[in-house]
C-alpha cells in the first residue's frame, strides 16, 4: 500500500491502488480509516468488517458486491456505482453519497442519518430496517423503491421523476386498520 503525506503534516492518506492490495491490506489491519480508494474497480467485492470511516470511495466501482458490518461513517462514495449489491449492517451517518448508484441494490439495516442522498440514484432497490432521519434525498431517483421499517425523521425526500414518493412505514398500518373497520363494518351490517 503506497502513502502519501497531506500538507506536510504528520496526517497521512493510504492510497489503495489495486483490489489485490485492499485484500493484503484488510488481512493485515480491519482499521483503515481514512484510506483511499477512490476510482477503483472493485465490481463483485465482498467488503466486510472494516472500519472505512472517513475513507475516499469516490467514484470507485462497486457493482454487485456485498458490503456488511462496514464502518463508513462520514465517508465519500460520491458518484459510486453500488448497483446490483448487497448492503447489511453498514454505518453511512454522514456519508457523501452524492450521485451514487444504488439501483437494484438491497439495503438492509443501514445507518444513513445525516447522509448525503443528493442525486443519488435508488431505482428499483429495496430498503429495510434502516435510517435516513435527517438524510438529504434532494434530486434523488426513487421509481421503483420499496422501503419498509424506514427511519423517515427530518429527511428531505424530494423524489425526480417519480410520481409517489416512498411511504412513511405507519401507513400500510394505517391502511390495514382502514381496511379492518371495513370489513367489520360490512360483517355487522349483513348479521342483523
Amino acid at each position: 500500500m503506497t502513502t502519501e503525506t497531506l500538507n506536510s503534516t504528520e496526517n497521512t492518506v493510504k492510497r489503495v491502488t489495486s483490489r489485490n492490495e485492499l485484500e493484503a491490506a484488510l488481512g493485515e489491519n480491519r482499521q483503515l480509516a481514512d484510506v483511499d480508494l477512490s476510482g477503483l474497480d472493485l465490481r463483485g467485492f465482498h467488503l466486510a468488517g472494516a472500519d472505512l470511516n472517513h475513507a475516499n470511495l469516490s467514484n470507485a466501482d462497486l457493482s454487485g458486491g456485498i458490503l456488511t458490518g462496514l464502518n463508513l461513517a462520514r465517508a465519500d462514495l460520491s458518484g459510486t456505482n453500488l448497483s446490483r449489491s448487497l448492503i447489511a449492517g453498514v454505518n453511512l451517518e454522514g456519508a457523501n453519497l452524492r450521485k451514487a448508484k444504488l439501483n437494484q441494490s438491497i439495503l438492509v439495516g443501514i445507518n444513513l442519518k445525516q447522509a448525503n442522498l443528493t442525486d443519488v440514484d435508488l431505482r428499483e432497490s429495496r430498503m429495510m430496517a434502516t435510517n435516513v432521519s435527517a438524510a438529504n434525498f434532494s434530486g434523488a431517483q426513487l421509481d421503483g423503491s420499496r422501503a419498509s421499517a424506514v427511519r423517515w425523521e427530518d429527511s428531505s425526500v424530494q423524489p425526480a421523476g417519480n410520481p409517489r414518493p416512498l411511504i412513511p412505514q405507519w401507513l400500510p398500518w394505517a391502511a390495514a386498520a382502514a381496511g379492518a373497520f371495513i370489513l367489520l363494518r360490512l360483517f355487522t351490517r349483513h348479521k342483523k
